[in-house]
């Protein structure tokens, strides 16, 4: 399956969920996963605009974090509702 995240980000990897950033850095484990992910260089910015979405998938056994400037919502569009 392929997944388009926005900005030319096209996954094949399995996506466990795309959220939104404002809403994610609220809560201290979702910072902790993304302050983890960074110093372990499983961050991937696609975007050169403000992130608005992270996407979290898994590659080669490991949780990674995709940001990107795709709105939640409109990635949800472009790729149906199964997709989530």
């Amino acid at each position: 399956m392929y997944y388009s995240a926005g900005d030319g980000a096209l996954l094949t990897e399995e996506t466990l969920g795309v959220f939104d950033v404002d809403m994610i850095t609220v809560q201290k484990k979702s910072r902790d996963f993304l302050a983890a992910a960074q110093k372990e260089n499983r961050v991937d910015l696609w975007t050169s605009a403000l992130p608005v979405s992270c996407v979290v998938y898994e590659r080669d056994g490991e949780l990674r974090a995709g940001l990107t400037g795709t709105a939640p919502k409109l990635t949800e569009r472009a790729n149906g509702p199964a997709a989530r």
